[in-house]
């Protein structure tokens, strides 16, 4: 029964005062009627008239006069109006509302509790504290008459819809005090008479819309004690916000990324470097991006900004021009070396840095993150595996991460051999640094007399957190490996370590790296996981390493040192092995032991090698990780790969991987259902041309669906577009959080 139908029976105790005949004419009239009412129906033309018989329309008359002005109002009513209030009341529990009277019944729309009819059409929604839950329908962008829409102090929760934007009479939208997410929908910038604005007690996230700056009627708005939202720094926003008689709300708290050095300069053996950057905006809004680049060789210090659009990622091939071009006076030629502090309005924004030289076969070089300033070092970092010899030689760096009125910092760095036959250590003179302040040590080994070893980077004086790293150079072709910094109190009580991978292959191999800087013996057991390991386990194992206090093993074939330990299933050389290794204690624990690989392969006279360290067991992901700035293209090809630690059990981890355009920010391709054993290693070679066929540039969001293990993920850069075509160097790219 349609409420119109309903309605006609309703009346039939007031029909019940007419004669059998008239009144049985009138109720077939009014249900003839109500299956083809409209707002209109009751305004009958002469000719409609003329068809009723007299008796039954002296009837229907005088029934009309006794509906009076109810039955006009209820004519009036808008049918699109009552649908989308009855969407609301079902989208929100109406059932349950604390006051409900009225609703989806055939009274007026205006005798439903909070509503307001002004010419059929309702102009005020006004349902505030009265126990609404669940989502805000889309159907309400058809109130095309409203006002005032007061929803707050509910219990009303998922996304603001991209439709209320339509309600173009709006002047007051109340949505505080509720449990809504996300973003606030640009849509919003449309509403042209909005007044005031309540966002407020919400968990909505990321920043006020561009969109905004068009609401030239809003006075008021609100949207503090959100989970994530704030004024993002930029200039119209914060002008806009200022002009208004009330604007409630945080701004948003700068994420600071440093990059410890972007560098246009020639090296040695007639190398140039020059630094490639990769400006990653994951988020979903426009991200404000100010640069302050502080000169070290070269001179032209001065800051800059830019917006990165939501999901696009820029790589530029020359960092120092790029600078130049945004207006910071970097000298326009020479050597120039200095830091890049970015200072950017959403967290979701990451930068990366590959440096590169020309080499006779394409390019070779390294990738390194920009490190957010608050995971600066407070504590002594050490750098290990570095050594001085005819095939390598190391440098070692060192910055303040601190901001302007930060102060100085002193640094000391103190060599420490890694041959237990040898043993010895050199302190290098401390080294002042201004903020933005960078030091190179070049050669710093040959410096102390040490072959290989260690260095610890400490802080003597000065509050600001620092950044240190070491390079290991070909001294051939000049191609160097990244070697990251590690702190005590990263491997304090850690029982184990998964290296991501160790490789024999005819054209590469892996060195391994041992370094204990601790004051104890370190036990050690080596789990290597690889397909084509011929045990049932799939693992070959050695058991009991020692490692002596202060020592450092450099190991130039590490799946040949299993091999000669003893380890079974390896075989011999000839065929491809790869897979994740896990070193774990037997007895104590890996406190102050740091464990990393260099895999390589011969090229440009020398060698092309990649630099990455263990993870402790504790420090992998959990459920998602980003890899950024891999590319596609005549010069360059990506891989991504997939660790399963195996720390939680022995279950198997199911992936998915979302695939994004850095060009135009869209995701293009979704691959499900990748699976990676307990101890697993899977990698996907050309991870764009295989899975996004003409994304030239992009990222990847990598997700576990299932499985109870923590994992590692990385990418790799790698030097032409097909396997052989250029060097094949390799620029590691650690996943993002």
């Amino acid at each position: 029964m349609n409420h119109r139908t309903s309605a006609v029976f309703n009346l039939l105790p007031r029909i019940s005062s007419f004669s059998g005949e008239v009144g049985v004419g009138i109720v077939k009239y009014l249900l003839s009627l109500s299956y083809t009412y409209s707002p209109s129906t009751l305004h009958c033309s002469p000719s409609t008239l003329a068809a009723i018989p007299r008796t039954v329309l002296a009837g229907l008359l005088t029934m009309i006069g006794m509906l009076g002005w109810a039955g006009e109002t209820r004519a009036q009513d808008s049918a699109t109006d009552r649908a989308a209030l009855v969407a609301l009341y079902n989208a929100t529990d109406g059932d349950n509302w604390t006051n409900n009277t009225n609703w989806l019944s055939d009274e007026p729309l205006s005798e439903w509790h909070g509503v307001t009819v002004e010419n059929g059409r309702v102009t005020t929604l006004e349902l505030s504290d009265n126990n609404l839950t669940g989502r805000i329908p889309t159907q309400l962008c058809n109130l095309a008459s409203l006002d005032v829409l007061k929803l707050s102090g509910n219990q009303m929760n998922g996304t603001i819809p991209s439709q209320l934007g339509k309600l173009s009479n709006l002047t007051l939208l109340w949505l505080h005090r509720n449990q809504l997410t996300g973003p606030i929908p640009t849509e919003l910038g449309r509403l042209a008479n909005l007044t005031e604005l309540w966002l407020s007690h919400n968990q909505l996230t990321g920043t006020i819309p561009q969109s905004f700056l068009q609401l030239a009627a809003l006075e008021r708005i609100f949207f503090q004690e959100n989970t994530g939202l704030c004024a993002q720094d930029d200039a119209a926003i914060q002008t806009w916000l200022s002009g208004l008689d009330a604007a409630v709300g945080p701004d948003c708290a700068l994420s600071s990324l440093f990059v410890p050095v972007i560098l246009s300069a020639s090296g040695r053996n007639n190398s140039f470097f020059t630094s490639e950057l990769a400006l990653t905006n994951r988020g979903s809004q426009t991200a404000t991006l100010r640069y302050t680049y502080t000169a070290h060789a070269g001179g032209g210090s001065g800051e800059a900004s830019e917006t990165v659009a939501a999901g696009r990622q820029t790589i530029v091939p020359d960092a120092i021009e790029y600078l130049r071009s945004l207006g910071i006076p970097v000298t326009p030629s020479g050597n120039r070396i200095g830091t890049l502090r970015v200072e950017v309005s959403d967290s979701e924004v990451g930068v990366t840095v590959r440096t590169t030289t020309r080499v006779t076969d394409g390019r070779a070089g390294l990738a390194y993150p920009g490190i957010a300033v608050a995971d600066g070092f407070e504590e002594p970092v050490y750098l290990s595996g570095l050594r001085q010899n005819a095939q390598d030689r190391s440098n070692v760096a060192f910055q303040n991460m601190g901001a302007s009125g930060d102060g100085n910092i002193t640094l000391r760095t103190t060599v420490f051999s890694g041959d237990p036959a040898a043993p010895g250590s050199h302190v290098m003179p401390d080294v002042t640094l201004p903020p933005g302040g960078f030091h190179q040590y070049s050669g710093l080994l040959a410096t102390a007399g040490i072959a290989q070893g260690f260095v610890m980077v400490e802080r003597a004086s000065g509050t600001a957190p620092f950044y240190a790293y070491g390079v290991i150079n070909d001294q051939a072709n000049s191609d160097g490996s990244f070697v990251f910094p590690v702190t005590a109190s990263f491997l304090a009580g850690v029982r184990g370590q998964t290296l991501p991978v160790m490789i024999e292959h005819p054209n590469f191999t892996s060195e391994l790296i041992v370094t204990n800087f601790s004051n104890a013996i370190k036990a050690l057991d080596v789990d290597f996981v690889a397909d084509a390991i011929g045990t049932p386990d799939k693992t070959a194992s050695i058991t009991g390493d020692l490692i002596p206090p202060g020592a450092q093993a450099i190991i130039p074939d590490a799946v040949q040192m299993l091999r000669a330990s003893g380890a079974q299933g390896i075989g011999p050389r000839g065929r491809t092995i790869a897979g994740a290794a896990f070193f774990t204690a037997p007895v104590g624990d890996l406190s102050g032991v740091v464990i990393g690989a260099r895999t390589g392969s011969p090229g440009g006279g020398g060698q092309y090698s990649v630099f990455y360290n263990a993870v402790p067991y504790g420090a992998a992901f959990d459920t998602t990780a980003w890899v950024d700035a891999l590319q596609q293209n005549r010069e360059n090809r990506s891989n991504l790969a997939l660790v399963n630690t195996g720390e939680a059990d022995g279950g198997d981890s199911v992936f998915e991987l979302e695939i994004y355009n850095g060009d135009n920010g869209q995701l293009v391709n979704t691959v499900t259902g990748i699976r990676v054993p307990a101890r697993g290693w899977h990698q996907i070679n050309g991870i764009l041309g295989n899975y996004a066929p003409g994304t030239t540039q992009g990222y990847v969001r990598v997700r576990k669906t299932a499985g109870n293990n923590p994992f590692l993920v990385y990418g790799v850069v790698n030097d032409g577009g097909a396997p052989g075509q250029r060097s094949d160097d390799g620029a590691y790219l650690p996943a993002q959080p």
